[in-house]
């Protein structure tokens, strides 16, 4: 619509350097502001799917998953609104492992909480205790 009604003054006014790469020929389009800034809902989202994502993919024996994690945690610091300088210094170490290697728990907890509750190995809450003892599974 510049090219259409403004005089050129106008147009390197508005576009100052970059006028003089515009080209009315091509194919432009227009997207709203509102459409272009993210509200808090989408952040959430997001952080809600990185921090799943994280999850599945933590327990993994590979070598470069410190490199992953700092990349989600990046990401869903940055989503939270925190600036990247103020954190790039915190990062995990790639060269050390996430976990240690062979964390078993130890055998009275096991035994107090009722047993594994799922493939990670992790403890059953005392409310899923009585809730299985209670349907006889």
């Amino acid at each position: 619509m510049t090219y259409q009604f403004a005089q050129p003054e106008t147009g390197y006014e508005l576009m100052g350097d970059k006028l003089w790469f515009f080209n009315p020929g091509y194919d432009y389009f227009y997207k709203p502001l509102s459409q272009s800034i993210m509200t808090d809902e989408s952040k959430s989202t997001k952080i809600k799917e990185w921090t799943s994502i994280l999850q599945v993919i933590a327990n993994s024996p590979h070598p470069d998953m410190p490199l992953i994690f700092n990349y989600i945690l990046a990401q869903i610091v940055v989503l939270m609104g925190d600036e990247f300088v103020n954190f790039s210094d915190k990062f995990l170490s790639p060269e050390e492992p996430l976990q240690v290697q062979n964390q078993g728990s130890p055998q009275g907890e096991q035994g107090m909480m009722g047993g594994p509750s799922n493939q990670y190995l992790l403890p059953q809450p005392d409310m899923e205790v009585m809730t299985r003892e209670g349907m006889n599974v």
